[in-house]
């Protein structure tokens, strides 16, 4: 096929090139009239895309979980596991001379994961290969960048997926896995109120895990909080390096803090900031054409119960907005809710949200974002996100917001990384599969088929609500 495409051409012999001078023109990723070169950046073809991940995931620095985590492979779309949960009971082992002990049993759970899909469909328009730009292969290009797509959404989804976000879960399981965010037991956590971290809350945190027969060995934290905790060392003393260029080099940057319970590395990631933390904000436009019908609104109820976690910090004017979600994409926001002025004496109760579809549903939600402001704040944070129980038109959706998720905060993660403790479990890696040439395309998927465990889930800790 090749030789027969050198071959075309006029008699005279305009248009025919030699088989080197094709090969050059084989180099390109779309093709165009455009005078002005299409950006990207230089690529080599892809032999192996498993090969590719491994060097692709070197050069991320920021996907820093997914490097550090554990990977085994798995044998099912169900992956089992006992998790120990108890040796016994607690003291009384004592007895008298020559009698019998008391006989104890192990408290084991059968737990599962179901191994979730991702994947990307990328096509090369076959004009776009004949075609010489500065790329120098149009489909190892397109391999890279599909690559480092799933990788993204990977290392966000390693903190925050979550299963649920699915209608009617959980009789139907949601596409995503579970993130540390989810698998992390609920009662584990260290609240840090707005306020930034200090060597005090290291402490606590680890004292945490270390309460649940855990090694916390890494903290996962977001770029800002660890440069204040960076900042917050330098007033305690300074140290000057010599630079590699010559002359001084000033600053020092906290790689890993000493607490009681061992010896933590940070090691801090843009996801957190990012992602679905409380740094988010509200979008003002869909993310995509085939994302749900935006809801018609979102209304809060007066104040009851007395579960709430409210910090002094939400005191104030609140507002509240909500999208409907899918597995394509984020839907517009409602309008502002009605003002909720929280007060002293609120602190103890939830707030219900009422999400409220629209009155024709043409596209139906799985989960809706919610989205508050600061006490007298403008701008709004994702606070929750919460599976629809209803995708009829007018339908409701009711959410017991308690403010232990503050907006505009942060989350850090602490543990143990010990690979019997935190895994990736792997039915296929990194593949690229091929589709059918109906047309003058190359068309092919990359696929990625995992699913992340904690089989100890008091192991590990989050810090909530960092300034």
């Amino acid at each position: 096929m090749k030789d027969e495409l050198v071959q075309i051409g006029f008699e005279d012999g305009a248009g025919i090139s030699s088989a080197a001078e094709f090969d050059e023109l084989n180099k390109a990723l779309e093709v165009g009239y455009t005078a002005s070169p299409s950006s990207g950046g230089n690529a080599l073809r892809v032999e192996s895309l498993e090969g590719t991940l491994v060097s692709t995931t070197f050069d991320a620095k920021h996907c820093v979980l997914w490097q550090m985590i554990n990977k085994v492979p798995a044998y099912s779309t169900v992956e089992e596991y006992n998790q120990l949960t108890d040796y016994g009971a607690d003291g009384y082992g004592f007895v008298p001379a020559g009698e019998k002990p008391e006989e104890d049993d192990s408290t084991f759970a059968r737990q599962k994961d179901f191994v979730k899909y991702l994947g990307t469909t990328r096509s090369v328009q076959h004009q776009a290969t004949l075609v010489r730009t500065v790329l120098n292969d149009a489909i190892a290009t397109e391999n890279i960048s599909g690559t480092m797509k799933i990788l993204r959404d990977v290392e966000n989804s390693l903190f925050w997926g979550n299963r649920a976000l699915k209608y009617n879960y959980p009789t139907l399981e949601g596409l995503e896995f579970n993130g540390l965010n989810q698998m992390i037991d609920s009662s584990n956590y260290l609240d840090m109120a707005g306020l930034d971290l200090s060597e005090g809350a290291f402490e606590d945190a680890a004292e945490i895990v270390a309460d649940g027969y855990g090694d916390p060995t890494h903290m996962f934290i977001g770029l800002k909080a660890a440069k204040e905790f960076s900042k917050s060392m330098l007033p305690k003393g300074r140290v000057m390096y010599p630079a590699d260029s010559g002359g001084i080099a000033a600053g020092a940057v906290v790689k890993e803090v000493v607490t009681t319970s061992g010896t933590v590395q940070l090691a801090p990631s843009k996801f957190l900031n990012l992602g679905r933390s409380a740094k988010v904000t509200c979008p003002s436009a869909a993310s995509s054409t085939k994302a749900p019908t935006a809801p018609a609104s979102i209304t809060p109820g007066s104040m009851t119960g007395s579960t709430g976690k409210f910090h002094a910090a939400q005191q104030g004017a609140t507002y509240f907005k909500a999208t409907a979600c899918n597995r394509y994409g984020e839907s517009v926001p409602t309008a502002a809710s009605s003002l909720l002025t929280i007060t002293s004496s609120d602190l103890a109760k939830y707030v219900p949200l009422t999400i409220a579809n629209a009155a024709s549903v043409v596209t139906a939600p799985e989960w809706y974002n919610i989205y508050c402001t600061e006490a007298s704040g403008t701008t709004y944070y994702l606070i929750a996100q919460v599976a629809a129980s209803s995708q009829a038109n007018n339908g409701t959706t009711v959410h017991n917001y308690n403010g232990l998720i503050m907006a505009n905060t942060g989350t850090a993660f602490i543990g143990d990384m010990s690979p019997d403790i935190l895994l990736v479990k792997q039915l296929a890696p990194l593949m690229k599969m091929d589709l059918a040439r109906t047309k003058p395309t190359f068309d092919w998927m990359i696929l990625l088929y995992i699913v992340p465990q904690l089989k100890a889930s008091k192991k590990w800790a989050r810090v909530l609500n960092i300034k």
